[in-house]
């Protein structure tokens, strides 16, 4: 809600314009009273309000009628002697002890609903959108989805659940947008020539992105960072910081940002490294959680003069091979 200081200052005069003399009434004027697009605090305030709103839906978690009801927390950390890498590290059960607990997870105004079953899903949007709409905040029901296992895209992600697991991409129009930008950075780098620095910035901000759903290419965003700002004074000829300066010698130095940057030395192979990665004609499937495990097992080796051994340890005890060479 608008903080009640600024209501007088967002109200509408609806009185009639062709009427030099209008009796003022309450009704002529309309104020707004919902916080305003453009002020400082706008997304923290609205953000922190949705929040407390989501406590609410949430509700009494010992309530047997609530969806988000949950009895206790299981742990399961690497370490643990029962930890099972197929099962998340945290999670809500309920009092069965087996079954998941409902929760519903947001991204500014956006809300999904994370459950076991299709019906455990309509029964925690029904409460989501009933609060919601109870506490005085604006919900569309008909821009609610129907509960699917591949919902499409959010929070800059496609999540998808099937038999190998959960796993999030990218959405294909993403894909081919970050790979035709990519390969027109190739084509400024070769040219020789300084290159815009807002052309720069514009694909250096679809690949932070893209970063979310694909950590393996922050590495080679580098190469942006450098390029962009390797302009300022405090930076050495490939873009990396120099050890901080006495304050009165960077004052000196302070001037605006050029239109055109040059590119690092090792822009190029990041970015030739971005395009390999990128080289699949659909975007991939990157696995958060699978269902599918794999035991990494290390054992030691030897090989000297006319003999050699081997150890490994298994479940069932020291496993050996030894012997010498032969023709």
């Amino acid at each position: 809600m608008l903080h009640h200081l600024l209501g007088p200052y967002a109200g509408v005069d609806l009185r009639p314009y062709w009427l030099e003399e209008c009796p003022k009434t309450k009704t002529m004027w309309e104020r707004w009273v919902r916080c305003l697009m453009g002020l400082k605090p706008s997304p923290y305030k609205c953000i922190k309000a949705l929040l407390l709103a989501l406590e609410v839906v949430k509700g009494d978690r010992n309530d047997p009628k609530n969806p988000f009801r949950w009895s206790h927390i299981r742990l399961n950390l690497p370490g643990m002697p029962n930890y099972d890498p197929l099962k998340p590290r945290l999670s809500r059960l309920q009092a069965d002890g087996l079954t998941l607990a409902s929760l519903v997870v947001s991204y500014v105004d956006d809300m999904r609903a994370v459950v076991g079953s299709e019906e455990a899903c309509w029964q925690a949007m029904h409460a989501i959108s009933c609060w919601l709409s109870y506490l005085g905040i604006q919900i569309a029901t008909r821009k609610t989805r129907p509960p699917a296992t591949n919902a499409g895209p959010w929070s800059g992600s496609m999540v998808l659940t099937d038999g190998v697991g959960i796993g999030v991409k990218a959405t294909q129009e993403k894909w081919d947008k970050t790979k035709a930008a990519l390969e027109e950075t190739l084509r400024l780098i070769d040219t020789g020539k300084p290159i815009d620095r807002k052309v720069l910035e514009s694909v250096r901000g679809s690949l932070v992105y893209l970063q979310h759903t694909y950590p393996a290419i922050t590495p080679y965003v580098k190469g942006f960072h450098l390029t962009i700002d390797g302009w300022r004074p405090d930076c050495d000829a490939e873009g990396w910081r120099l050890p901080k300066q006495p304050r009165r010698d960077m004052t000196e130095n302070i001037r605006e940002a050029p239109a055109t940057v040059t590119p690092v030395p090792r822009f190029r192979g990041d970015i030739v490294a971005l395009l390999q990665m990128f080289s699949p004609l659909h975007p991939p499937v990157r696995y958060v959680r699978s269902k599918q495990i794999r035991v990494a097992s290390y054992s030691f080796a030897d090989a000297s003069g006319g003999g050699f051994g081997q150890t490994t340890t298994t479940q069932e005890g020291l496993l050996f091979a030894h012997g010498t060479w032969t023709d």
